[in-house]
């Protein structure tokens, strides 16, 4: 069932389509909303918002940026350096403002109480990043939201793969449909059989070890394929690639 709501992503043919195909696949999930936002120029004080297109109720948005958040959640400097899932916990800046009881409020704990007021205890922030044919390096991430608290022991690593191939193909879509400078003409990948394998297998949620056992290599030799995919694909993490090779047609899990 997952797979279809990856085509249903894959198959959008704008923004508002890829929004609502990302939206209920992430609510089969369990999650009661997500925001994605472009990274590209991070704010401060003096730069408009960059772009950032939500689920959430209007009225949080509205006092999210009203308030000029995004220039310093520790979510968004986070997001720009990290390629794999994280919750908002697993900021650190977020862990002592959950426990700052006195005093003047920190910006951490104001962005904390914010969300609290309308329903969310906690999140899951999913990076992305690809980089055009210009060299230039395109960011965002995709924030989904649990309306109450995560299930109990859930680790941002956790999640399930077919939600960040989501997440990537999402990105990939949105960057696409906008018609940025950045968004330039796909330049043709040809991957050998290999590195088509080992992305296959990832895709089918395999661990390196897995697939090297399945094809008949070592570990060692599907990383280094998996390394050689990436690399062709101009991308920066595993799941990425696996999303980037969905969209150009060269895997079909």
């Amino acid at each position: 069932m997952h797979h279809v709501w990856l085509e249903r992503i894959e198959a959008a043919t704008d923004i508002a389509s890829a929004h609502r195909a990302f939206d209920q696949f992430s609510l089969s999930y369990g999650f009661g909303a997500h925001s994605y936002v472009d990274l590209r120029r991070v704010p401060d004080q003096d730069e408009p918002l960059p772009y950032f297109i939500s689920t959430v109720r209007d009225d949080f948005v509205s006092d999210y940026n009203g308030a000029r958040f995004l220039s310093f959640d520790p979510v968004v400097r986070r997001a720009l350096t990290s390629t794999q899932p994280f919750t908002w916990y697993d900021c650190f800046e977020f862990q002592e403002a959950r426990n700052y009881k006195r005093g003047r409020k920190n910006h951490a704990r104001r962005v904390l109480e914010l969300a609290y007021d309308y329903g969310f205890e906690d999140g899951c922030i999913l990076p992305a990043h690809s980089i055009d044919a210009n060299n230039n390096r395109i960011s965002s991430f995709v924030s989904l939201y649990w309306s109450g608290k995560p299930s109990e022991g859930f680790r941002a690593c956790d999640l399930p793969i077919e939600l960040q191939l989501g997440a990537q193909l999402y990105h990939r879509k949105v960057t696409g449909f906008r018609s940025l400078p950045q968004a330039e003409t796909v330049q043709p990948v040809v991957l050998s059989d290999r590195e088509q394998e080992c992305l296959l297998w990832a895709a089918r949620g395999k661990s390196a070890a897995e697939t090297a056992n399945i094809i008949g290599i070592t570990t060692h030799s599907t990383d280094s394929y998996m390394k050689s995919a990436m690399t062709k694909l101009r991308v920066f993490n595993k799941t990425h690639a696996v999303a980037e090779a969905m969209m150009r047609g060269l895997i079909a899990p």
